[in-house]
């Protein structure tokens, strides 16, 4: 009966093969979310304060500082989750802090098109 119970606990494949990880529950979820925000955040705030120093010496004009707000947008919220999530395979910071990791189907680490979709959806 306890085999009965312990194969029910699997996470299988789309192949109908068990896999050896189980979800993380909302909380951790959350709390890894919030430290890859913070991290997203950090890096952004770090760009503000070079573009005010940038445009303090007089390299940036108001043209290029606006290019280089989009820019600075795009590398705290898209560049960087990518960048983490292949680099780690599945994890980011707030990830390995909770112990989470994204897999696909089959157990396998995500890859590079998987992690860009997931950093587009998480911009909305």
């Amino acid at each position: 009966m306890s085999a009965a119970l312990d194969a029910s606990d699997e996470v299988l494949s789309g192949e109908a093969v068990a896999i050896d990880v189980q979800p993380i529950g909302f909380v951790l979820r959350a709390a890894g979310a919030i430290i890859d925000l913070l991290v997203g955040l950090a890096v952004f705030l770090s760009t503000i304060f070079l573009r005010i120093w940038l445009l303090d010496i007089g390299v940036l004009t108001q043209a290029t500082d606006t290019i280089a707000l989009i820019a600075s947008i795009v590398i705290s919220f898209v560049v960087l989750p990518i960048t983490m999530e292949v680099a780690l395979k599945g994890r980011s910071l707030g990830k390995l802090a909770v112990g989470g990791r994204i897999v696909r189907l089959d157990g396998g680490a995500t890859g590079f098109r998987h992690a860009f979709i997931r950093a587009l959806l998480g911009v909305l």
